[in-house]
């Protein structure tokens, strides 16, 4: 009775021992686990910029006509 298995492989993989490619595609996994994290982060912070920028927007329009009007009450052109 032979004890030793030689030569297993996984049919998916080119000849490659089947601990080897187990091993290959744990590695893919767990890569592929970062990236959509690392993705879902990236969302997460671009979210937060385009809110960001649409509050500097507002604050700057608001900002904008508080000049707008102080320039009226005093007297001023509008190019100051």
């Amino acid at each position: 009775m032979n004890m030793f298995v030689v030569g297993t492989t996984n049919p998916t993989t080119e000849g490659q021992p089947e601990t080897e490619a187990s091993s290959m595609e744990a590695r893919l996994r767990d890569r592929l686990s970062q990236l959509r994290e690392e993705f879902a982060n990236g969302q997460s912070q671009l979210l937060q910029a385009e809110a960001r920028v649409r509050d500097l927007r507002e604050t700057l329009l608001r900002i904008s006509g508080a000049i707008q009007v102080l320039s009226e009450e005093l007297g001023e052109s509008q190019e100051g």
